[in-house]
């Protein structure tokens, strides 16, 4: 059995002020960090064997808070960056709802396969996401604990995906420093907790 630990990065300040924030690398609030420090607090006493992060560093830094109670390093893997927004990042959605109206009604209609200029569409995010947790598993042992730090979609996509959802599952709360579990058995996959919080962590 492998247990396949997936942690949302803390807070940034684009976050509290509902910017898209995508693949622009901005750093964690001062709630993101005492989010990071709680989650990593929890699994203080739990032996994990791997911690890989997405490469931005909000991601990074909250894997730092766990990796300090297990003399890890983390592994930096891109395929876990939270989907690019293009030209919207940055911008909240009613900037986005004024600048780009056209934009906003093709997301609607069809998300799965439109994209922001220069960003990506969910499907190529479903793709890159799910090729980096499918190498994760097919290079995991036996017993190991592996934590991955990345962004809420992400999560929702290796979620969506463990349990056979066939549509994006945008529906799936993914709160900042939150923790969903999934274990794995042969070629099984259980998801066992999702979007757990430690009780000080919305403080």
């Amino acid at each position: 059995m492998v247990e396949l630990i997936l942690v949302r990065h803390g807070e940034t300040e684009w976050n509290k002020k509902f910017r898209y924030q995508g693949s622009s690398d901005i750093p964690l609030s001062e709630k993101g960090i005492n989010q990071a420090r709680l989650v990593g607090e929890q699994l203080r006493y739990k032996r994990v064997s791997r911690i890989i992060s997405s490469d931005l560093q909000r991601a990074v830094k909250t894997a730092e808070f766990i990796a300090r109670y297990h003399s890890l390093r983390v592994e930096e893997m891109e395929e876990f960056r939270e989907l690019d927004f293009g030209r919207w990042e940055g911008l909240t959605y009613e900037e986005v709802r004024q600048r780009h109206p056209d934009d906003l009604i093709k997301w609607e209609q069809c998300p799965y396969n439109f994209h922001p200029t220069g960003g990506e569409s969910l499907a190529e995010v479903y793709k890159r996401v799910i090729r980096g947790f499918e190498y994760i598993c097919a290079s995991a042992v036996s017993e190991e604990r592996i934590v991955i730090v990345t962004h809420a979609g992400p999560i929702r996509i290796i979620l969506g995906w463990v349990l056979g959802i066939t549509h994006y599952p945008k529906n799936i709360n993914i709160d900042y420093g939150s923790i969903s579990i999934i274990r794995k058995f042969m070629d099984y996959y259980f998801v066992e907790k999702v979007n757990f919080t430690s009780v000080f962590s919305s403080g």
